[in-house]
């Protein structure tokens, strides 16, 4: 820095009409360096420090890259939490359908539960038709054999009667 204000001073102590372009640009450079005192400023030079003030500056690159920096941060921890609440979903997904499940086969359960004692009644009403018709085809062979008995008794008292 101390060096350009060294050469801008040389430049404008330079004589000769062929140096005035480079002292108006070394004036220029001391102005808007802040080398020159207020007082020392023309109003034209007042006006230029003015506008170059209102004028954004262009952007530091190492704020660029700052920021630039704090997006892709920002991103990547929007994209772990994208990633963290999916996870979450997909467990709360996964437990709800464990739960559909369970509740699916106690379900079952139930309706199997049902069968069995339908199929253990129809089966202890089978089972007392057979014993009554047993009981039935007992009753009626009793009966036959009393009949076929008592027709031996008769046929054996009129055989020895004649």
């Amino acid at each position: 820095e101390l060096h350009k204000i060294v050469m801008s001073t040389y430049i404008l102590n330079l004589d000769g009409t062929s140096y005035e372009p480079l002292r108006k640009k070394a004036r220029k450079d001391m102005v808007m360096s802040g080398s020159v005192e207020e007082e020392d400023l023309t109003d034209e030079e007042k006006e230029m420090l003015q506008q170059a003030a209102q004028q954004e500056a262009p952007p530091d690159p190492m704020m660029i890259a700052a920021q630039a920096a704090q997006t892709e941060a920002d991103a990547k921890m929007i994209g772990e939490e994208t990633d963290k609440k999916k996870a979450e979903i997909d467990m709360f997904r996964a437990e709800t359908d464990r739960m559909a499940l369970q509740l699916k086969a106690q379900e079952l359960g139930i309706k199997l539960s049902e069968s069995e004692a339908n199929t253990r009644n129809k089966d202890a009403s089978t089972n007392k038709i057979f014993r009554d018709i047993q009981s039935k085809d007992v009753e009626d062979m009793v009966k036959v054999q009393d009949s076929i008995s008592k027709g031996r008794d008769s046929y054996t008292k009129m055989s020895a009667s004649q």
